[in-house]
């Protein structure tokens, strides 16, 4: 079985994110962050309709943030795995420069 590629991983954590706001099950405080995050990843999506997993990889690193806003609490799968590295090594960054 091939594993599912990083674009169609972020496509869903997109539209599972808008459903989330279009059923008012979202109950996050920023909303307006949150939309604007939602945004540009599909500014990215409708940029790249082919983007391969290493290119995705470097709009979750160039936008950490946004992703972290997007992604819901009990994502399980790849896209979460990358966000969770990349998280990581920033949080090591951050402890080697304090």
């Amino acid at each position: 079985m091939k594993p599912r590629p990083l674009r169609e991983a972020l496509q869903s954590a997109v539209n599972q994110r808008n459903a989330s706001l279009y059923n008012d099950r979202c109950h996050r405080k920023d909303i307006n962050a949150l939309r604007a995050s939602i945004g540009r990843a599909e500014v990215f999506l409708r940029r790249f309709p082919v983007a391969d997993d290493r290119r995705v990889c470097e709009h979750v690193k160039a936008n950490l943030d946004d992703l972290g806003r997007i992604l819901l609490g009990n994502s399980k799968g790849p896209l979460m795995k990358v966000y969770m590295g990349y998280l990581k090594e920033r949080n090591e960054q951050l402890s080697r420069a304090a």
